[in-house]
């Protein structure tokens, strides 16, 4: 989809359905060789009874139709690629004559098989429509639009982890990093200046105060006695009560009231909230901007 604003869409169309679909008549838009389209607007093309060796597309024509539309004239003409429409500020032909129809270099735009733009230099327009290296060409456009769309999607993505990126950053890799570091300095939060030691602080760890590995051991213990029982138990009791019993039936209410009566208080606690009385608290708040509640009832449907 490209977005921007009508003068733009108009003179540098992305494909060939923003091309057609802005201006009146359409842009003339026709395959060159069935792998390139080519188009043009049609106040861009110039009719002449002579050919104007200079310009990079040019054919003989015959006038089909002349309509004039005031200050301007459009003329349907038969080519050897088809109908083309013309726009001239000069009515200078009529139906059936003989002319020559030619388009600036700078007018002709490029697209490939599946309408999208071909971005060229001037200089390589020529080479396109007299049939050389249009499947170079083509690769290396393709290869260029997919490099921008490759850039923009892992742009994308970044942006999109931005936020938590950073929230990871400040509140959980920093603070491990700098604990790791402080691990090298002897002093306390009452002591600003701290003094390098280096490894000692492991040294007195591990050797010196090795209650520290009784601590460590104990910890491993509970950890792993509180991490298999509560699973193994909580896995246990819900296959138990997964069962099709009566008294599970009875029992599963002494389990799930608690859950209930949270969701019960909480709606309640928003009803107070958004009540329109005076002890809302949304509209006590509402009240100090002197907007009524009245105004704003959706929310109490």
């Amino acid at each position: 989809m490209q977005k921007g604003n009508p003068r733009e869409l108009y003179n540098d169309p992305d494909n060939t359905f923003t091309a057609q679909f802005m201006g009146t008549p359409p842009m003339n838009v026709f395959s060159c060789d069935g792998k390139i389209q080519m188009g043009f607007r049609p106040e861009r093309a110039e009719l002449s009874r002579t050919e104007n060796g200079k310009a990079v597309y040019r054919r003989k024509a015959r006038i089909i139709t002349c309509e004039m539309l005031g200050s301007e004239t459009v003329y349907k003409v038969e080519t050897g690629d088809g109908i083309m429409m013309v726009k001239s500020r000069e009515c200078e032909f009529e139906a059936g004559e003989e002319c020559h129809l030619s388009v600036p270099d700078e007018f002709v735009l490029f697209f490939d098989g599946e309408g999208q733009r071909i971005r060229l230099e001037i200089g390589e327009n020529r080479e396109l429509i007299f049939g050389e290296s249009e499947v170079s060409i083509m690769d290396e456009e393709r290869k260029r639009r997919n490099r921008r769309k490759k850039w923009k999607d892992w742009l994308g993505s970044w942006l999109m982890i931005l936020p938590a990126l950073c929230f990871l950053l400040v509140f959980t890799i920093y603070p491990m990093l700098n604990i790791v570091r402080l691990s090298f300095f002897k002093g306390n939060a009452l002591k600003p200046l701290k003094q390098f030691v280096g490894l000692d602080n492991y040294r007195q760890l591990f050797f010196v105060k090795t209650d520290f590995l009784t601590v460590l051991k104990n910890t491993g213990y509970y950890t792993m006695m509180v991490v298999v029982i509560l699973l193994t138990l909580a896995l246990l009791f819900a296959l138990w009560m997964r069962a099709d019993r009566k008294i599970n039936e009875v029992s599963q209410v002494p389990i799930f009231t608690p859950h209930l009566i949270a969701s019960i208080s909480r709606a309640f606690i928003w009803t107070w909230l958004y009540n329109k009385n005076a002890y809302g608290l949304f509209n006590t708040v509402l009240g100090w901007f002197h907007i009524p509640c009245s105004a704003l009832c959706w929310w109490l449907s």
